[in-house]
């Protein structure tokens, strides 16, 4: 019975040193950024091995506590044909560099069954739960690996009408600040729970218990 309370204490002591709130999702899917209304046709394609397309988003202040990455859709065709094979194509999480992508990956996106020959609209589900931090800027960034017959394409804004930056890895990188990608973000906020005054009651109890009896067992 005491080791079963000092295993119980010791759950309450890592609980206490998580401070006096834990996170929860508010259960309200909001959009953290949405151009798919601004099709254009206007596209970068991934032509060579090296090739990458990222673009950026904030979670502003709709992220006061923290947000739970959700769905991201982008404006993607297939320039020969019906892509099924979407085994080297990939839509990665970043955090924010100056200008670009930053070195880490924050999460990674699954890919969808197939991408047709004209412009659609392209679902990505993350893969496992990705946290994103409040107030911070990420870059979604979409590579397709190795170099294939049929590369995929991704719409962007007209030149200098653009919501968000964006940036492609061909030529070494490229830079428009006034350009976005067509894309849309989801997520849902975590909100900040109190830890209720009876659980450190309770915690305050065990944590005696558990004392008293190594005092008895001395």
């Amino acid at each position: 019975m005491q080791t079963k309370f000092k295993r119980l204490a010791g759950v309450l002591v890592l609980a206490m040193g998580m401070g006096s709130q834990v996170t929860a999702s508010a259960g309200t899917v909001e959009t953290l950024f949405d151009n798919l209304s601004q099709s254009t046709n206007n596209a970068t394609t991934l032509n060579g091995p090296d090739d990458w397309a990222a673009s950026l988003f904030s979670t502003g202040i709709i992220c006061s506590s923290g947000c739970e990455l959700g769905d991201i859709t982008l404006s993607l065709q297939a320039n020969n044909g019906v892509l099924n094979d979407l085994s080297g194509l990939s839509v990665s999480i970043y955090d924010a560099a100056p200008n670009q992508p930053g070195a880490s990956i924050i999460g990674t996106m699954s890919n969808p069954g197939s991408i047709g020959v004209v412009f659609q609209d392209i679902v990505f589900q993350p893969i496992g739960s990705i946290e994103l931090a409040d107030n911070t800027d990420y870059w979604v960034q979409l590579t397709q690996t190795p170099a294939t017959s049929n590369p995929v394409a991704w719409e962007h804004t007209p030149w200098l009408d653009g919501e968000g930056i964006w940036s492609i890895g061909i030529f070494d990188g490229a830079l428009l600040p006034n350009n976005s990608y067509i894309m849309k973000v989801e997520a849902t906020p975590l909100s900040a729970v109190p830890i209720p005054p009876a659980f450190w009651l309770m915690g305050s109890a065990l944590l005696g218990l558990v004392f008293q009896g190594r005092r008895e067992e001395v």
